[in-house]
């Protein structure tokens, strides 16, 4: 009878540790300015993010790099040479 009791819990816990996944780790959200002063991140990330827009285009990470490519594509007027 004890080995029946051993045999049931040991398959019981072998099919529940199947059961569950585990969770995502959560990506470390950078602003717009980290990813100016990180920009071999910022392209990796806007790399991933268009070959996989349906799924990460909204998140925050994608957002910030884009914007962050849009300021440094636009430049600052003190790098504007107005002569």
């Amino acid at each position: 009878m004890k080995k029946l009791l051993f045999m049931f819990f040991l398959s019981l816990s072998v099919f529940l540790t199947g059961c569950f996944e585990e969770a995502p780790k959560k990506e470390e959200v950078h602003t717009v300015d980290w990813f100016m002063n990180h920009q071999d991140v910022m392209n990796n990330t806007l790399e991933k993010c268009t070959n996989n827009p349906g799924e990460l285009l909204k998140t925050a990470n994608c957002q910030n790099a884009i914007m962050a490519q849009k300021k440094l594509s636009i430049g600052k007027p003190e790098d504007i040479n107005w002569h």
